[in-house]
């Protein structure tokens, strides 16, 4: 994702009406200034309704970056989670999991075409 309004609101209306039906957090892969939008925000519900994963913890298989991806790689049962800086904006990040019951998982979100990417 990227710090762009729409993708800001978007998580936080997720988190709200995920929060309202279910306790347990959710483990949010998400670049640093998505996270200070949503600890600056005053509801207990919605700083309680996730676990950060930051994308630069995640730029090389971050699992030894942030105790949150050994989790995420634990939950998701995945082999491996790249965040990979992308053309967009500032701090923008495409994202390849590994290992899911599918196969390869890649997600852009709105960047533009990038080799790093592809």
């Amino acid at each position: 994702s990227h710090p762009h309004a729409d993708h800001h609101l978007g998580i936080l209306r997720l988190l709200a009406e995920r929060s309202a039906i279910c306790n347990s957090p959710l483990i949010l892969m998400a670049p640093r200034d998505l996270f200070d939008f949503l600890n600056e925000y005053h509801e207990p519900e919605i700083r309680r309704s996730f676990l950060a994963v930051d994308c630069f913890d995640m730029l090389h298989d971050g699992r030894c970056g942030n105790p949150m991806a050994g989790k995420l790689y634990d939950l998701l049962g995945i082999t491996s989670c790249v965040s990979i800086p992308v053309a967009h904006c500032k701090r923008s990040f495409a994202v390849v999991i590994d290992g899911t019951s599918f196969g390869r998982l890649s997600y852009s979100g709105d960047c533009r075409p990038s080799n790093r990417f592809a």
